[in-house]
């Protein structure tokens, strides 16, 4: 069996503002994604604003948990959007601790652990995430309810 390389899956679809895009973050895409997941790789997905769109933020981290990986969400301040959410994924359960980046770069802070600081009023909604699927598409339907509140 050949070695398979250790590449991050970066996931950055647009909102699910429609059945199209949301047929994009079901748990059979996620399914697939992690049969071609390394048992040493980690996948990123960007999953909305966790502050407009809580519910959805948390449907998403709850449709990839169902495709059978481990999730892990955070948040950071995206100067354009505001605050923004994602979710890393893999076969093993992920630490809250971040390796130090050996690149150099301007837009983190050396110490992350604030990124994995949810506010207690986005938590409290984490019971109404929903799993979306290609037979039950309902991201798009929840993304439209959290953001005509705006």
């Amino acid at each position: 069996m050949p070695h398979r390389q250790r590449f991050p899956v970066i996931i950055d679809f647009p909102d699910p503002v429609d059945s199209v895009i949301s047929s994009l973050y079901t748990s059979e895409l996620f399914s697939q994604t992690a049969k071609i997941l390394s048992k040493q790789g980690v996948l990123v997905c960007q999953s909305n604003s966790p502050e407009d769109t809580p519910t959805v933020f948390w449907s998403i981290g709850k449709t990839i948990n169902m495709a059978g990986l481990n999730t892990l969400e955070y948040n950071v301040i995206v100067p354009s959007l505001g605050l923004w959410g994602f979710h890393l994924a893999s076969h093993f359960k992920l630490p809250r601790v971040i390796p130090s980046i050996s690149v150099q770069h301007q837009a983190l802070v050396s110490d992350m652990s604030n990124l994995f600081t949810i506010s207690s009023s986005i938590k409290e909604v984490r019971g109404k995430a929903v799993m979306n699927s290609l037979k039950n598409l309902n991201l798009h339907k929840l993304y439209k309810n959290e953001i005509e509140k705006w």
